[in-house]
């Protein structure tokens, strides 16, 4: 009686079609379903008692595989179908504009903490550049330890890096690490002066080891770059001009040099600043073979040298607070633009401009520890007429 109603209700399936063929046969349950009428094409339903059903749907000669939830009723594509469909999206992919920032954000900002939203509202002129350019650069950047807020701060000040190639890009981040600047400088400097990514690489390590002949060692040149990138961007014969001002005419201290950013300012303002003070009698020189001894005793007695002011005092200021702390209050901006103006006529009068081997011959006399004590004083006036502005009696006397 079974049996009977078995084929009953397969009969009945197939007249109304929720039974098809699939190249004439089709599997129902746990047996085979065979019938010389030809295939019908459809979709083959599961029974009640099944949760799922795996079927195959014919169109043509392609053969698609469906999921079908019974509960649902949904059907989902298989897993090799969502994957033709994302490739088929990436190959068909353009980079979303900037209002839907946060698409973006997740291809280059894994581990960062600012999103590309807040980068676009921290930085507005982000929207003015190649998008895609842009989020290639800050990509090649994060890959070489320059985080995305700093990459986009280099992109948004010079815009030019996004023309250099990527091998341009990487190769000055690596003369800079062989260079000694660990990430966290490599990335200061970078924001600070981008434009050092048009310098030529292989200048860096000579520029270095040209600092290093001036400074007691590299970790002071590096410094002195860190606070003045002009060091490292500016011609050398400029560079070393400063030095020897700062170091064999004033005896300033490589440590307080590299400390402040006084390399960054043009040696004319240098000298108007320390000439003033010289000529107040603020300020004394002392030859540069003693400033040793000095810096000893200086170190010994904790107290600091007479008549004396640290780089960063006397050229890294305003010059309100120039005169408030080296002056005491004692000359007003008046004085120092009268002065200015004497200097400048003066050095234009004399075509002051010293040449490379009068300075080396100059270093040479400081060096020499040959000299007596009784030459000092002629030594000292040497220092104070290197512009050409009289001697110690007339320091006395200073006219302001």
């Amino acid at each position: 009686m079974k049996s009977v109603l078995k084929l009953r209700c397969l009969n009945d399936m197939v007249k109304r079609g929720s039974l098809h063929h699939v190249n004439g046969s089709s599997n129902y349950a746990t047996g085979a379903f065979t019938s010389k009428s030809p295939p019908k094409l459809g979709l083959m339903l599961p029974q009640p008692h099944h949760c799922h059903s795996h079927t195959t749907q014919c169109v043509g000669a392609t053969e698609i595989r469906r999921t079908m939830s019974y509960k649902t009723n949904k059907i989902r594509p298989s897993s090799q179908n969502i994957i033709s469909h994302n490739l088929i999206n990436d190959d068909q992919a353009t980079l979303p504009p900037l209002d839907k920032p946060d698409h973006v954000a997740q291809n280059y900002t894994a581990g960062s903490h600012r999103s590309w939203k807040k980068l676009c509202q921290r930085f507005p002129e982000l929207g003015e550049l190649n998008q895609k350019q842009l989020v290639q650069l800050l990509e090649v950047l994060s890959i070489h330890g320059i985080p995305p807020d700093a990459g986009a701060e280099i992109s948004v000040k010079y815009p030019a890096i996004l023309n250099l190639t990527e091998a341009s890009i990487i190769g000055t981040i690596s003369a800079l690490r062989n260079c000694g600047f660990n990430e966290e400088h490599r990335t200061k400097l970078l924001r600070k002066f981008p434009q050092i990514f048009d310098l030529h690489k292989s200048e860096f390590r000579n520029r270095i080891g040209f600092l290093n002949t001036y400074f007691e060692n590299s970790g002071e040149s590096l410094k002195a770059v860190m606070n003045s990138v002009e060091a490292l961007t500016e011609a050398e014969h400029i560079v070393k001009r400063k030095l020897r001002y700062l170091i064999f005419d004033l005896a300033h201290a490589t440590s307080s040099i590299k400390n402040c950013n006084v390399l960054s300012f043009p040696l004319q303002f240098m000298k108007i600043r320390h000439e003033f003070l010289i000529k107040a009698g603020i300020y004394v020189p002392i030859p540069y073979r003693k400033l040793i001894k000095v810096r000893e005793k200086e170190k010994a007695s904790k107290l600091p040298r007479a008549k004396y002011f640290k780089p960063d005092d006397v050229v890294c200021t305003s010059d309100k607070q120039f005169l408030k702390t080296c002056t005491r209050g004692a000359f007003n901006t008046n004085d120092l633009a009268a002065f200015e103006e004497i200097f400048l006529a003066h050095q234009e009068e004399e075509g002051v401009e010293e040449d490379d081997d009068v300075i080396e011959n100059d270093m040479k006399r400081m060096l020499s520890d040959d000299e007596d004590d009784d030459n000092d004083d002629k030594h000292q006036d040497m220092i104070l007429n290197s512009t050409g502005f009289g001697n110690k009696a007339e320091v006395e006397h200073f006219y302001f």
